[in-house]
């Protein structure tokens, strides 16, 4: 799986990443993560990549031109592992201005300075993940990221406020709604229309190599490296055809980003569809009017109603997002669900969540789920319940009642006779 094409830092943000690394990586030499100051060339900053013998992460500092890297950090995983990684820039000309954390997200595993400001090169090359055309071809077959989030804050330094509630013994997190755990993407990767398994089809293909497959490859960001429609043809359709029907619950896609010609060759509007046969076709969702840009060009699309069995899913694509010359974009990936996880309240951890766990799974504010809040009730009359005294007992009995399944936590209770 390659990670997004391109995540500009420009000044102070974070990017956090839950990284499952398979025993088997396959790569070139360069790397995953560049923050090198220029273009991905020898410059200032760092690199981050995987080595290909021990799975390993590995960091590197580029050139000598100012503070860099204190130090290397290699974590080698001989079997498929789970990492949270925290990257962090304070969008200063400092030391210690960019931090990777590993698992601990209390203490950097590596830090970085900057000797420039923070528009030093062209935005995009501020810090990016994954390929980037005819520069960093830092793509890895068997590194999945199933979860990511990008702040506009440098988390290193900001107090993060996450609850997680102790129930039964357990720890637990409120879930307003159903919670869905998606595959992998179900189509394998291709490396023609029909290997290694299923047809990939489109109603036009550009050249031999802007072909169907090419939107199941795997690789983004490498130019003329995806599908595209002949010449002037501005609609169109591709599909998949699974060796067995499934159950598609989820699609991705992801733009062409390279520049703004580029950009309007991105789809607009269209149909997601199903068939069993090919000639009859079921729209399981419909788009109109789909933006695009260089921060906004990974689109995912929840289709939780399908609940049939397709051997065939289509893009049925009706308006392109500008462009003259033809349609393409760069990957197209869909997804079933493993597991509904249901509202309410669910079980994160027996034990102490550690700390990553309480960045990526903790609850911002759990009070407003319970609707609790400081009230002061306005005075209630009582009723005269002295009947119920005794002969020998003198005095009065009144009674007035408090709905505790609303009201609790009561602090204090006054009363006045008047």
């Amino acid at each position: 799986m390659s990670f997004p094409n391109n995540i500009p830092i420009g000044g102070k943000r974070s990017i956090y990443l839950k990284l499952k690394v398979n025993s088997v990586v396959t790569a070139n030499t360069n790397p995953i993560l560049d923050c090198s100051g220029n273009a991905g060339v020898t410059s200032n900053g760092f690199r981050f990549s995987v080595a290909v013998a021990d799975n390993s992460f590995n960091y590197s500092s580029q050139s000598n031109k100012g503070q860099h890297l204190t130090s290397i950090y290699t974590t080698p995983t001989t079997s498929e592992k789970v990492f949270d990684i925290l990257i962090t820039d304070s969008g200063k000309v400092e030391n210690n201005a960019t931090k990777i954390f590993i698992d601990n997200l209390n203490t950097p595993v590596v830090t970085g300075g900057r000797l420039f400001e923070d528009n030093y090169v062209t935005p995009s090359y501020g810090m990016f993940l994954g390929r980037q055309s005819n520069v960093v071809d830092g793509w890895y077959s068997n590194i999945t990221v199933y979860e990511m989030a990008i702040f506009k804050e440098d988390l290193s330094k900001v107090s993060i406020d996450k609850t997680f509630i102790l129930h039964d013994g357990e720890y637990k997190k409120y879930l307003p709604q159903n919670h869905y755990i998606f595959s992998d993407n179900l189509v394998p990767v291709m490396t023609s229309n029909t290997t290694p398994s299923g047809i990939a089809k489109a109603s036009t293909e550009h050249s031999t190599s802007r072909q169907a497959y090419k939107l199941f490859d795997r690789l983004t960001g490498i130019s003329a490296d995806n599908w595209a429609s002949v010449g002037s043809v501005l609609i169109g359709w591709v599909f998949y055809e699974f060796t067995k029907p499934q159950i598609v619950k989820k699609y991705k896609l992801i733009g062409l980003i390279d520049n703004s010609t580029v950009l309007k060759r991105n789809p607009k509007s269209w149909k997601f569809e199903g068939s069993n046969d090919g000639s009859t076709w079921d729209i399981l969702d419909t788009k109109t009017n789909v933006e695009w840009s260089k921060t906004d060009y990974i689109k995912e699309f929840t289709i939780l109603g399908n609940d049939n069995a397709y051997l065939i899913y289509r893009l049925n694509i009706s308006q392109v997002n500008g462009a003259t010359d033809n349609l393409s974009f760069d990957e197209w990936g869909m997804y079933s669900v493993l597991e509904v996880i249901p509202k309410g309240l669910s079980t994160v951890s027996s034990t102490l969540p550690n700390s990553a766990q309480f960045l990526s799974e903790g609850m911002d504010n759990p009070y407003p789920l319970f609707d609790r809040r400081v009230e002061k009730l306005e005075p209630r009359s009582m009723t005269d319940k002295s009947e119920l005294l005794q002969t020998v007992e003198v005095g009065k009995v009144f009674s007035q009642t408090i709905n505790l399944k609303k009201y609790f936590d009561i602090r204090s209770i006054r009363t006045e006779v008047r």
